[in-house]
C-alpha cells in the first residue's frame, strides 16, 4: 500500500490503478488522491470523516498510525469499549473474548465523553516539567563538576603543602645529620693530630738524645760519661713509657665512623604507601524537582475520611497544668508543646508518663500566646513579639515591629521555615523570613485568630473571626 515515504490511493488501487495519495482518511484507513477525495467528500456517508493531508499523517509516529478502526481478527469496525481489558471490541469480540466482561461501553460515547483535551494538557505539562527538571539536573550536575574541580585544586594544594613541609623537615634533618657527621670527623681528626704532634716531639727528643750519646762517646771524660749515662737512661725510659702508654690508653686504636639511619625512617618508608586517601561522599540532592500536575492534584484532592466511628475516638493522655490557663499548643513526632500562662513553654512525650518539662522559662507568657514547631525550632507569639527558640530553649531570633505585627495570635511554618503570623491588631497575615530579619504583609483585611499550613499540599488555611468561611491559599 505504501512505502516508507509514499502512500497509494486505496480507491484507485482497488481498480488496479496506481496513483499517489495526497490525503488520508483515518476512518476508511486508506489514502486518497485528489480526485477520489472529491467523491469521498460528496458521499453523505463519508463526508463526515476527518480527512487529513498525507504530510500531516506522516507526522504521526508509527505506533499511532497502527491504531485501526477495524478489528484485525474479525474485520469488523470497533463499536464498543471494554473497561476491564481497556481495549475496543467489535461485535464478534463481544461474543467471544468479552462474553463475561461487564460494563461494556459504546466506543463512540467513550471517545466523546473522555476529557482528552485536559489529559493532553496534563501530558504537555508533564513534558514541560520533565524538560524543566532535566535542565535543573543538567545545571546541578554541571555545578557539581565545577565544585569537584575546585575541590581537586584545593586538595592538590594541600597535598603539595604537605609534601613541602615534609621536604623542609627532611632537609633540616639532613643538614643536622651532616653537621653531626662533620663534627665527629673533626673530633677524631683533632685527637689523632694531637697525638701525632706529641709523637713528633718525642721523636725529636729521641734524636737529640742520640746526638748527645755520640758526643759523649767522643768528647766527654769517663766521669762525665759515667754520671751522664743515668740522666740519659732516665729520659729514654720516659720515652719508652710514653710509647707503651699509647697502647694502654687506646690512643692507637683504629677509629672508624659509623652512621645508623633511624629505624623510624625505614618504618615511614614501609608503612606510608600514600600521602592521602582519596574518596567520594554523597549527600542529599539540592534539586527541587517540579511537578505542577501533581501539585494541582494535591490541592484539589483530599484523602478519604477514615471509616471509623466517633465511639472509637479516645483520649490518649491527660494532664493538669500547674496554673489556671494554657494557650498555644503544637504536636509532632509524639511530642506535645504548649504555653502555660506565667510559666513559659512546656513539653511532654506521649510515649512517656513523666510530667511536662519546661523548655522555655518565661514568666511573661500570657493567656493568648500561640506556638508552632518545625524541625529543630519552636516559634511563639507574645504581645507584639514573635520569637524563635531552638529545641534547647535558647533564643535564636526575635521579631518586634508594631508597624508590621500588632497583637499576633496563631503562628505556622512552611516547609522552607518561613513563619506565618495572624496579626489580629492590624488585620493581616504576615510572613517572616527563616532568619527573622525580613517580613512582608501577605494578606490584608482579614480578621483571623487561627491559621495553619499543609506543607505537603503547599496550602495556607485561614479562619476568619465572625465568619462562616475558611480561606485556603496556595503557597507558591
Amino acid at each position: 500500500m505504501a512505502t516508507s515515504s509514499t502512500f497509494i490511493c486505496g480507491v484507485c488501487d482497488s481498480q488496479h490503478i496506481t496513483k499517489y495519495a495526497q490525503h488520508w482518511c483515518p476512518e476508511c484507513e486508506e489514502g486518497l488522491c485528489q480526485n477520489c477525495l472529491i467523491f469521498h467528500n460528496s458521499s453523505k456517508l463519508l463526508r463526515g470523516h476527518g480527512v487529513i493531508s498525507i504530510e500531516n499523517y506522516k507526522q504521526l509516529p508509527q505506533y499511532i498510525r497502527s491504531i485501526r478502526q477495524h478489528c484485525p481478527d474479525h474485520d469488523r469496525k470497533y463499536q464498543h469499549y471494554c473497561p476491564n481489558h481497556e481495549i475496543p471490541c467489535c461485535p464478534f469480540c463481544i461474543t467471544t473474548s468479552h462474553s463475561k466482561c461487564n460494563g461494556l461501553q459504546v466506543l463512540e460515547e467513550v471517545v466523546k465523553t473522555s476529557e482528552l483535551s485536559g489529559q493532553y494538557d496534563d501530558m504537555k505539562q508533564s513534558l514541560r516539567d520533565i524538560g524543566n527538571n532535566i535542565e535543573r539536573i543538567k545545571i546541578d550536575r554541571e555545578e557539581n563538576v565545577k565544585s569537584i574541580l575546585e575541590q581537586r585544586k584545593k586538595f592538590q594544594s594541600e597535598i603539595t603543602l604537605v609534601r613541602q613541609q615534609i621536604n623542609s623537615h627532611l632537609d633540616k634533618l639532613e643538614e643536622q645529620a651532616i653537621e653531626n657527621l662533620k663534627s665527629t670527623e673533626d673530633k677524631v681528626k683533632h685527637q689523632i693530630e694531637t697525638l701525632l704532634s706529641k709523637l713528633s716531639t718525642s721523636s725529636e727528643e729521641a734524636k737529640e738524645l742520640g746526638n748527645i750519646i755520640s758526643a759523649m762517646s767522643s768528647y766527654a771524660s769517663d766521669l762525665q760519661r759515667f754520671l751522664g749515662r743515668k740522666e740519659i737512661e732516665s729520659k729514654i725510659a720516659k720515652s719508652e713509657e710514653y710509647i707503651s702508654s699509647l697502647v694502654k690508653d687506646g690512643s692507637l686504636q683504629q677509629v672508624t665512623l659509623n652512621c645508623s639511619i633511624d629505624s623510624n625512617i625505614s618504618g615511614i618508608l614501609s608503612s606510608i604507601s600514600s600521602l592521602c586517601t582519596i574518596s567520594t561522599k554523597t549527600s542529599k540532592t539540592n534539586i527541587l524537582l517540579t511537578n505542577e500536575k501533581e501539585k494541582q492534584a494535591q490541592i484539589m484532592t483530599f484523602p478519604p475520611r477514615a471509616q471509623t466511628s466517633i465511639y472509637d475516638i479516645k483520649v490518649e493522655k491527660t494532664f493538669h497544668v500547674r496554673n489556671s490557663l494554657a494557650s498555644g499548643i503544637s504536636y509532632g513526632n509524639d511530642i506535645v508543646l504548649f504555653c502555660e500562662s506565667g510559666k513559659g513553654i512546656l513539653m511532654f512525650k506521649l510515649t512517656e508518663t513523666n510530667d511536662p518539662i519546661t523548655v522555655v522559662n518565661d514568666s511573661n507568657t500570657g493567656n493568648w500566646d500561640f506556638i508552632a514547631s518545625f524541625q529543630n525550632n519552636i516559634y511563639q507569639t507574645n504581645i507584639n513579639t514573635v520569637t524563635c527558640y531552638n529545641v534547647s530553649g535558647e533564643k535564636v531570633w526575635e521579631f518586634k515591629d508594631t508597624t508590621v505585627i500588632d497583637s499576633p495570635r496563631s503562628v505556622a511554618v512552611d516547609q522552607y521555615s518561613n513563619v506565618y503570623v495572624a496579626s489580629i491588631g492590624n488585620r493581616r497575615i504576615v510572613v517572616i523570613s527563616p532568619d527573622g530579619l525580613q517580613s512582608r504583609t501577605l494578606i490584608s483585611n482579614v480578621n483571623s485568630w487561627g491559621i495553619d499550613i499543609d506543607r505537603e499540599r503547599h496550602m495556607l488555611m485561614v479562619t476568619e473571626t465572625r465568619s462562616d468561611f475558611v480561606r485556603v491559599y496556595k503557597i507558591s
